[in-house]
């Protein structure tokens, strides 16, 4: 039996015409207790239904800090006018003398301040001061 409020043709097919009686009364779920089912609830009357399992989440841990290797210099001489300041440093294993100034990299060390007898490095939120040897000759690594 064809339930549709439009009309079949002869050859089974639909023409367009609505038809004036009312639709047959429906037994089946109520359409508003299906709800349930799409909330993913149980229907009062379903006794298959398992309950749903809760699975309880552990957040993971979070990773340690990747340890950062320690500034492989030592600073030997500091130089600072009215427009500028800059750290003279030298290599611990490599012997080289470099000029570096704020905001300036040091391996993974970022140079944030130049002081008269120091500099102060940054690493995400690590910091170390290096202080000018009293011992510190230019082209020579300080006496330790």
């Amino acid at each position: 039996m064809d339930i549709s409020p439009i009309a079949a043709n002869g050859a089974g097919g639909k023409v367009g015409a609505v038809l004036a009686e009312a639709l047959p009364e429906w037994e089946g779920y109520d359409p508003a207790s299906l709800t349930s089912i799409i909330e993913g609830r149980r229907m009062p009357d379903d006794e298959t239904a398992e309950e749903p399992q809760v699975v309880e989440t552990v957040p993971e841990p979070e990773a340690p800090p990747v340890p950062v290797s320690e500034p492989d210099v030592d600073l030997v001489g500091v130089m600072i006018t009215n427009r500028t300041s800059k750290a003279l440093v030298v290599g611990r294993s490599s012997h080289k003398e470099r000029w570096v100034g704020v905001d300036e990299r040091i391996g993974e060390w970022m140079v944030a301040t130049i002081g008269d007898d120091h500099i102060v490095l940054r690493h995400e939120d690590q910091t170390r001061c290096l202080e000018m040897h009293a011992d510190a000759k230019p082209g020579q690594p300080p006496a330790r």
